[in-house]
């Protein structure tokens, strides 16, 4: 019950954060691209102001041409799935994978797998045991269960979903990178001159080390990808290793809050500033 009332208050809060987002975008038009303009106002319009600009009047509709004879206007793919939104949806998918792989580690680090004979780790998890499988006869059945065989016992597989979650982290990075250096960022692919973006210490000149919003998200999301592989490795050749996983889940879960933060920060604020507050 405790846990079925946590899942609730979570999901409770999903539903207000979506609801907020959605006004913030759809009322106050955060984060609109606008292509004439280039760039966002310093203000948000008033909604009668809204209103007035978005509905035209009787004189300038009676020239507006007919649908038929209106231009079509051929959209990239960038319209139907914008970089920015899948930056972030990719992300997400990364974090919940990630968690995913925590609790599969913990739980082989704590607990003993059932002895299973000739089957692979993942079958072993998630199937019966042989014996008192209900999809075979019942005389082979029967005979599963007169044989003594020496047991194999299994782990879960937390190791595969830990190399899952570093390929949606991979993933995730390439996006970032499109977002840096495609159309609507440096518009170039040159390294050096997409470091001088990262790494502009102009963009935070008082910060510990000169640290920039960009530099302190790339850190933080390669530090999610090199975690995720050490993890992997030890989910696989150590996975009763508990001292390893609690400490090394911290630090994920850590560097997890981290990139959280810093994703907020430029998607809400700007480049510029510092890492640990809003301009």
């Amino acid at each position: 019950m405790p846990i079925l009332v946590l899942v609730l208050v979570g999901a409770g809060a999903t539903a207000w954060g979506a609801w907020n987002a959605g006004e913030g975008v759809y009322r106050h038009g955060v984060g609109v691209f606008r292509e004439l303009e280039g760039e966002a106002p310093t203000s948000p319009p008033s909604l009668a102001a809204t209103k007035a600009a978005t509905v035209p009047s009787t004189a300038s509709a009676a020239k507006l041409p007919a649908a038929s004879e209106q231009r079509e206007v051929k959209k990239s793919w960038e319209y139907f799935a914008p970089p920015m939104q899948l930056h972030v949806i990719m992300a997400g998918f990364t974090i919940s994978m990630a968690v995913v792989a925590l609790g599969l580690a913990i739980r082989g680090a704590t607990t003993h797998g059932r002895p299973v004979q000739n089957m692979d780790d993942l079958a072993a998890a998630l199937s019966p045991i042989a014996a008192n499988d209900p999809y075979i006869r019942d005389e082979e059945r029967s005979s599963l269960r007169e044989q003594t065989p020496v047991p194999e016992y299994h782990t879960l597989p937390s190791a595969r979903f830990w190399l899952l979650a570093m390929l949606l982290g991979i993933i995730t990075a390439l996006g970032g990178a499109y977002l840096l250096a495609g159309p609507h960022g440096a518009g170039t692919w040159n390294l050096q001159t997409l470091w001088d973006q990262v790494r502009n210490s102009d963009q935070n000149p008082g910060g510990p080390l000169h640290l920039t919003r960009r530099l302190a998200h790339v850190i933080s999301g390669s530090s999610i990808v090199v975690l995720s592989l050490l993890l992997a490795f030890f989910a696989r050749f150590a996975p009763r290793a508990r001292f390893i996983f609690f400490f090394l889940g911290l630090l994920l879960l850590a560097v997890v809050a981290a990139q959280v933060w810093l994703g907020t920060l430029l998607m809400w604020d700007t480049n510029s500033g510092p890492i640990n507050a809003f301009n």
